[in-house]
């Protein structure tokens, strides 16, 4: 899908449009699709007789400090250098093995595909990944 602000000067493919989030005007806002593996975003002008001149910037964000942000002037983003991002992944429970002394699980359904997943850490007095196996810590 496509987020188009109200002036018709910019153009995001991608995602679904939240428009709660700024005014429209030469801001829009959406949410990126469920699985993206890539993100390759497109800044197109689509009336040539309208200044197109300007700071213009697409980049990905957590949604949550979006929704704190004045999105609506983009040299602010442009003076950060960098936004806060969210990588969430999910790893098939069959590959890997859960150890209940060494690490604790908890899991949550995924809205978007109906999926079990799990979000899981290692206990005290171990450490690691716990996808790869939690180590106990050597003490002195």
């Amino acid at each position: 899908s496509t987020c188009v602000p109200y002036n018709n000067q910019t153009t995001i493919i991608y995602g679904q449009e939240i428009n709660s989030l700024c005014s429209g005007k030469r801001c829009c806002v959406a949410r990126a699709p469920y699985r993206m593996q890539v993100f390759n975003p497109s800044l197109e002008t689509k009336n040539e007789s309208q200044d197109s001149s300007g700071c213009k910037l697409t980049f990905l964000a957590d949604q949550e400090w979006v929704a704190f942000s004045d999105i609506n002037n983009p040299q602010v983003f442009h003076d950060r250098e960098y936004v806060p991002v969210v990588l969430a992944w999910v790893m098939d429970y069959k590959l890997w093995k859960y150890d209940p002394k060494t690490m604790s699980c908890k899991y949550f359904l995924l809205q978007h595909s109906l999926t079990l997943a799990y979000e899981c850490s290692c206990r005290k007095g171990y450490e690691g990944n716990p996808y790869l196996g939690c180590v106990g810590k050597v003490t002195v």
